[in-house]
């Protein structure tokens, strides 16, 4: 008889997880769906007022300079090694093929070894 009992126990707090782990899935997709609908909300009141929100955040970029510039030095402090490796990455020039790193590229176009390479491409076309 208490053998019957602890199976009908466990047999219902079984049946009662599965209700709960339904009902959370449900809430899931409940709040993904309101997170998609004021994802676009908000992307279409931008679009609307974009005057309005530069504004807003020029202002509040005025009045928090102090601020802004510490969120500024925490990020550069918590992400170095990925800036680091960002800068240091190389790109091949399209004009002259030379191996340049990617923040040195607007300048290397400007040198007189790319820009005679450049005539020359015209030139020949």
């Amino acid at each position: 008889m208490n053998i019957r009992r602890n199976i009908k126990k466990t047999i219902i707090k079984n049946i009662q997880k599965k209700k709960k782990k339904k009902k959370k899935k449900i809430i899931k997709k409940k709040k993904k769906k309101k997170k998609k609908k004021k994802k676009k909300y908000n992307r279409q009141y931008y679009l609307d007022n974009k005057e309005k929100v530069r504004r807003l955040t020029n202002e509040w970029r005025e009045n928090n300079k102090e601020r802004v510039n510490e969120i500024n030095t925490q990020y550069r402090i918590d992400n170095r090694e990925k800036i680091n490796n960002q800068k240091k990455t190389k790109v091949i020039c399209d004009i002259c093929n030379s191996e340049i790193t990617v923040v040195n590229l607007a300048r290397h176009k400007k040198t007189l070894k790319c820009v005679k390479f450049q005539k020359c491409i015209i030139i020949e076309n």
